[in-house]
């Protein structure tokens, strides 16, 4: 019995905090920034395009990686888009992975906010070669051939003039 008593001074009431229908979404352009096959040393930054689908201003707080090989600042300098983002309007965030770490690597990015949902994740992915290995050449994009937008074949009697 007094142990019933004393957890129940102790006791604190919960409160579930209420969703602001009205609070900034963040979109992200793609859930994940492949960086591809790239070099050892080569240029880590990478820009995610973000959209605000709420109804009020997106504030970005800050972005951060899940280690210290992947950063969004320059040193110091926040690398997003600091000023609030309208609703409907687009933001960006730039980051930026240690391409000197040689090997596949697969980072989670956090976006904090005041978005509905306070911190938001994307990923950053990729593989750095070893010291002087070259990255293979992307595949040259080929150009579909040129038509002239006639119909083949012969013509049909009634076309003749």
């Amino acid at each position: 019995m007094w142990f019933q008593q004393r957890m129940t001074a102790f006791a604190q009431p919960t409160s579930v905090p209420e969703i602001d229908p009205n609070a900034p979404v963040i979109k992200f352009e793609k859930d994940t920034v492949n960086y591809g096959v790239i070099e050892n040393k080569a240029n880590g930054w990478r820009t995610l395009s973000i959209k605000n689908t709420g109804k009020s201003p997106l504030v970005i707080n800050n972005v951060h990686g899940e280690c210290g090989c992947t950063t969004a600042d320059s040193s110091g300098t926040k690398t997003w888009t600091t000023a609030p983002i309208a609703p409907g309007k687009t933001g960006f965030i730039k980051v930026h992975y240690a391409t000197e770490r040689t090997g596949i690597f697969n980072k989670r990015v956090f976006v904090d906010s005041n978005a509905k949902d306070k911190t938001m994740t994307f990923y950053i992915k990729g593989e750095v070669l070893a010291p002087g290995v070259k990255a293979p050449e992307p595949p040259k994009q080929v150009e579909a051939p040129k038509t002239s937008g006639k119909k083949g074949g012969k013509k049909a009697a009634s076309d003749k003039k």
